[in-house]
């Protein structure tokens, strides 16, 4: 089964895109700390990577730079960014940080598959 990498802190949001990326074919796992996504990453990269722009205990942007700016697999790897639709700045500076797609809570909710399909992500 594919997986995704789930870098959030809401439990509710993130149980929703968990749902939604099962029924996808797509398993997730989470991630609230630089130190638990390190750890994912080194562990066995995903084929997807979602960041929730917003998580607290950790800089999601910064994460984002990290991530992509990264020279081994991880770089690679399709990363999507939310966060609600007034956060502005930060889904600005995820952009510029690297992220393959940076979308609103709304957008991510309701359009998921979409998204993904977007991005050549499949299940499996």
């Amino acid at each position: 089964m594919s997986e995704a990498l789930l870098i959030a802190g809401d439990v509710f949001f993130t149980a929703k895109l968990r749902d939604t990326l099962k029924h996808l074919g797509i398993g997730a796992r989470s991630a609230r700390t630089d130190a638990e996504v390190d750890a994912a990453l080194a562990e066995a990269p995903p084929q997807l990577i979602i960041v929730d722009l917003g998580a607290r205990g950790l800089d999601a942007v910064a994460a984002v730079q990290r991530i992509k700016g990264s020279a081994d697999a991880a770089g690679a790897i399709p990363m999507i960014a939310f966060a609600g639709h007034v956060a502005v700045d930060r889904l600005t500076a995820a952009q510029a940080a690297g992220a393959d797609r940076v979308v609103t809570n709304g957008q991510i909710s309701s359009n998921l598959p979409g998204i993904l399909a977007d991005l050549g992500v499949t299940g499996g």
